[in-house]
């Protein structure tokens, strides 16, 4: 499907080692409504047909590529999400401004510190929806009421307190879900990068053929079906997606 300039609000890139590694701040500048962008790292598993490598990029990988291309993200803007392992999933947060782009997941609690007493009623409020304007107006009153409010610089203060001022005067208002830029990394995995410790904990579920809940990745890497002798004398795009590994 094509959609214009003004319509793409969530992008979706796929990117693997040895591509060109794509080009995502020129998708951000291109769909200036754009408020998701998610990229995953390649995985082999189901109908990948591209080369396997075994130089795959991580999550860390893709965080470094990001920062180089944006210039204005750091490392440390990258956080994980409540509900699942820390290598299952990064996110920055950045508010666009009449000044340019201001990461300000940067400000957000450290994964460190998710269970202090200070942070603990964030988390649980981002375990729920952590991407959408309630949740995201809710990081930043956290902002500007937590002891980081004391590092930041003046004129990103202002550009906060004027975001959450037009919020807080019109609550229909969409100011502050117009303003923030998400930018999500999802590392999902397969059989040579499978990681027992991330499935215990996965939050990313599907249904298998009993109807039962289980873990995308772990379905993927172990339990998917796979084409027997007589299976491959079929043609392939007749089978169902399920019976292709």
């Amino acid at each position: 499907m094509r959609m214009g300039k003004q319509e793409a609000q969530e992008l979706k890139a796929g990117i693997a080692a040895g591509s060109d590694d794509g080009d995502f701040i020129d998708l951000v500048t291109h769909f200036p409504n754009l408020k998701n962008m998610v990229i995953q790292p390649a995985m082999y598993s189901g109908r990948y047909e591209n080369g396997r490598r075994v130089d795959r990029l991580t999550l860390a990988d893709t965080v470094e590529l990001i920062c180089s291309q944006f210039g204005v993200f750091e490392p440390s803007d990258f956080m994980p999400i409540p509900c699942s392992d820390p290598n299952c999933f990064g996110m920055a947060v950045a508010l666009r401004t009449s000044s340019g782009m201001i990461p300000i997941s940067r400000y957000f609690p450290r994964y460190a510190n998710w269970s202090d007493e200070e942070s603990r009623e964030l988390i649980d409020k981002f375990t729920d929806s952590i991407n959408g304007p309630d949740a995201m107006g809710e990081a930043l009153q956290w902002v500007t009421s937590s002891k980081v409010f004391e590092q930041i610089d003046e004129s990103v203060i202002d550009n906060l307190l004027d975001v959450l001022i037009e919020q807080q005067q019109s609550p229909e208002s969409s100011a502050l879900w117009d303003s923030l830029l998400v930018i999500s990394i999802k590392p999902f995995m397969d059989a040579w990068t499978y990681d027992q410790d991330r499935i215990d904990q996965c939050c990313v579920h599907i249904l298998d053929a009993d109807g039962q809940p289980v873990s995308f990745c772990e379905f993927n890497a172990i339990n998917r079906p796979r084409m027997t002798t007589s299976v491959l004398a079929t043609d392939v795009d007749t089978l169902p997606i399920g019976m292709v590994g």
